[in-house]
């Protein structure tokens, strides 16, 4: 990403790299719709443009978004925010690198680029869309947009409780010792407020 006299914040042929030819885990710009590793964006330059990143998860599990080059106005006070709009949180980059869990598969709306802090960001709502599931080897990691998790109860296809966790009291945990049989389960979860949100999960 750099600003530079001549581009534009569409493709510039000059300016942009498409990205082609990868594969596993990537973050991309993204200019009407597709994904480049190189963008030249227009000067001046505004302090509340918004950059729209691709991210690609090949594997369900953490990753990070790190800050490793600078120059120009960015060596100076000029800060550089990850807005996880899934999370509900910007965190300056420039700082240290943003740490985050995700399921396996393309999410173009998740990630955006910005350089001003957004004051006054709304209260989370408790839907399926602020949960996180994803399987790993020691069980089902379940993550949330900073929402304190209560309990859980897992029920299979039929209705059949089948697990349950009580007292969690964290935004994050793992759920071990589910039987293996593959299988469509139901986690229903409830929020320290006394909220309830039910997501698919497949074992």
């Amino acid at each position: 990403m750099a600003y530079v006299e001549g581009a534009t914040q569409n493709a510039d042929t000059n300016f942009d790299g498409l990205s082609f030819g990868n594969t596993g885990s990537m973050l991309s710009s993204k200019i009407d719709g597709a994904d480049y590793v190189i963008q030249g964006r227009s000067l001046p330059f505004y302090s509340n443009d918004v950059v729209a990143l691709g991210f690609k998860a090949a594997t369900a599990g953490n990753y990070k978004i790190k800050l490793t080059n600078k120059d120009g106005l960015f060596l100076g006070n000029q800060n550089v925010f990850v807005r996880d709009n899934l999370m509900g949180i910007e965190h300056n980059i420039k700082v240290s690198p943003y740490v985050f869990t995700s399921a396996i598969g393309t999410f173009d709306a998740r990630f955006q680029l910005v350089y001003t802090q957004t004051l006054g960001i709304p209260a989370t709502t408790f839907t399926p869309n602020a949960v996180i599931v994803y399987k790993n080897t020691d069980g089902f990691h379940v993550t949330t947009n900073g929402i304190v998790m209560k309990d859980f109860l897992v029920y299979d296809i039929s209705g059949r409780l089948i697990f349950k966790q009580s007292n969690i009291n964290e935004t994050a945990t793992v759920l071990e010792g589910l039987s293996q049989i593959k299988q469509v389960l139901l986690l229903k979860i409830t929020s320290q407020e006394n909220e309830t949100v039910t997501v698919k999960a497949i074992n």
